[in-house]
């Protein structure tokens, strides 16, 4: 079980977490915190933020938005993405618990499409979501934005349950703790190894309304070379099963965009 984290005075305990790793993001994190302070919803939410040992004024822009947003901002020195995600989660004070990264764009309805979904189905304990990238031309966003929901799919049929993707999903508290919570060891693909031990508390469900946007800064030398790697990792993590898998850092690449 993955022991849960309580805040002391913590005032009206939300219903909705959002958990937000962020390494050297004081270009991007803004716009993704505008993004959520700018939800149309009525639900209580909170909003953490992970600064995994960032050597920028990552902390300092998130707190610019302390008035905007219920907002905690927590430091992680064991960099890496499954370390950032863990500790996140493991102070999330929400019943569900979303997920989210510092260079993504959520629409208004996020967290309430979201939770209408768990809403509709009960026995969800899960909903994961598509990512949409608008910072090239438009035969290249085109592209990527028609492909990725295949790539996702494919991923469905090859384990029998979607993946749970960082960039957008949502979470009930008591089945990530069930499920075991994130690897903090695991720095590549944490989320996908999380869906598998998800996948046996209950159901995942794969949506793609609304998308999310994201940096489209990984595919900036090519879509080709961006999944390429994509395609690499996950061969060398869940095929060839090697101990540390590692995606190359893309910072500092395309040029935060404004909602």
């Amino acid at each position: 079980m993955n022991a849960r984290t309580s805040v002391p005075g913590l005032k009206d305990k939300p219903l909705v977490s959002v958990v937000i790793p962020a390494f050297n993001e004081e270009e991007h994190l803004p716009i993704c915190l505008a993004s959520l302070a700018a939800q149309e919803t009525d639900t209580n939410f909170e909003v953490i933020v992970v600064d995994n040992n960032s050597t920028d004024n990552t902390s300092g822009v998130a707190k610019k938005f302390e008035k905007q947003l219920n907002l905690r901002i927590i430091k992680e020195l064991k960099r890496g993405r499954g370390a950032a995600r863990f500790t996140g989660f493991k102070y999330a004070a929400g019943s569900i618990i979303f997920s989210t990264d510092a260079d993504t764009v959520v629409p208004e309805n996020w967290i309430e499409e979201y939770l209408k979904k768990f809403k509709k189905d009960p026995s969800l304990v899960a909903v994961t979501g598509i990512p949409q990238i608008r910072d090239f031309d438009v035969l290249k966003n085109s592209v990527f934005n028609l492909t990725v929901p295949q790539f996702l799919k494919i991923n469905y049929l090859a384990f029998g349950h979607p993946g749970l993707s960082g960039f957008s999903f949502a979470i009930k508290e008591s089945a990530y703790d069930e499920a075991g919570g994130f690897d903090p060891v695991t720095d590549c693909y944490e989320d996908l190894d999380l869906a598998h031990s998800v996948h046996k508390v209950g159901k995942i469900a794969l949506v793609t309304k609304p998308p999310v946007f994201f940096s489209g800064r990984r595919f900036e030398k090519g879509l080709l070379a961006g999944y390429s790697e994509y395609v690499k990792s996950f061969i060398d993590m869940f095929l060839l099963k090697k101990k540390r898998v590692v995606l190359s850092n893309p910072r500092g690449s395309v040029k935060a965009k404004k909602k």
